[in-house]
């Protein structure tokens, strides 16, 4: 997972050359193949991969996954809403965004 990671963020927030990044992917790859043959064979293992023959946990996962996608993507994607569909500036899309900025900020004080 840390491999995962760092390949994933490796080239936008790191700085890594694309050879590291190639090779941390494979890594992370080889890892998550070696672990699902050491699992089958194990009597019983850290994670068991029999979870995902669970239809409610693989459905469970999976609309997680596209919740945490969605929810992430619209502090980008709102002003570009504003902008191309509704004919907003770049500055009053970004004035539009203000007030979700100053409650996350707010909300982080309360919430920790």
């Amino acid at each position: 997972m840390v491999a995962l990671t760092i390949s994933l963020d490796g080239l936008a927030d790191l700085g890594l050359q694309h050879a590291i990044v190639i090779v941390l992917l494979v890594l992370s790859f080889a890892c998550f193949v070696a672990y699902g043959l050491h699992s089958t064979c194990v009597a019983k293992p850290i994670f068991s991969l029999e979870l995902f023959k669970i239809h409610t946990f693989s459905v469970g996962l999976l609309s997680n996954l596209f919740a945490r996608i969605g929810s992430g993507a619209m502090p980008y994607l709102i002003p570009l809403l504003l902008q191309v569909s509704l004919g907003y500036t770049a500055f009053q899309a970004g004035l539009m965004m203000l007030p979700v900025a100053a409650a996350g900020m707010a909300s982080k004080r309360l919430v920790t």
